[in-house]
């Protein structure tokens, strides 16, 4: 079931907190199980970063079962704006220009995703399909490149060798300027997105605008 569609007073699964995370209602701190068992209080402290002032969650014992309204977020939400072009990055040769806001106290780490939509084969060669970072002192760069193997075929920066190589530190309460360049020559609905992680090697969401 969905987070956004859980009533304020119904217990949260493992399911329902993965999901909160992907659509950054939650920012993950680790793997979270794939499993419609219903979290502990403890649970929801060890996998995502909440506020653990809400009245509701310090009334609840350590292994008590926690509901919706129990949970809000332990940070401000991480986000991007964009100086030019359209997000996400669509089309066969295309740039756009922007900001990446870290607005919380500690690191995240971003990735490069390509989705390939409504293109069902073909490659992508590293180097092709980019994000730029300007980090102190340097551009950062990563790639994003593979095999299509379906419509839908999701490809990321994450699993390039070593990890090291697809992966950009986003420093605390900082807004680094960035550029994405797609120049894979796929149209049909493919698309280049930055995924986020407070914890380096994720898992990744879906950085919010």
């Amino acid at each position: 079931m969905p987070w956004n569609t859980l009533f304020f007073n119904q217990a949260v699964t493992f399911n329902n907190l993965q999901d909160a995370v992907n659509t950054g209602v939650f920012t993950a701190k680790t793997t979270i199980p794939v499993s419609i068992e219903c979290i502990t209080k403890t649970d929801a402290n060890t996998y995502v970063n909440i506020n653990t002032s809400n009245p509701g969650y310090v009334a609840k014992a350590a292994n008590q079962l926690v509901v919706k309204d129990d949970l809000s977020s332990g940070a401000a939400p991480t986000y991007i704006t964009i100086s030019s072009g359209l997000y996400p990055v669509t089309g066969p040769n295309t740039t756009i220009t922007g900001y990446i806001y870290n607005n919380t106290a500690s690191d995240i780490y971003v990735v490069l995703v390509f989705n390939s939509g409504g293109q069902g084969s073909g490659s992508i060669a590293q180097n092709v399909d980019t994000l730029n970072v300007y980090v102190p002192g340097t551009i950062r760069t990563i790639s994003v490149y593979g095999t299509i193997t379906s419509f839908g075929t999701t490809l990321t920066s994450a699993t390039n060798s070593p990890a090291i190589n697809g992966i950009i530190t986003i420093a605390a309460n900082s807004a680094p300027f960035f550029f994405i360049d797609k120049f894979d020559g796929f149209g049909s609905g493919s698309t280049l997105r930055i995924y986020y992680s407070t914890v380096f090697g994720g898992p990744y969401s879906p950085i919010p605008i």
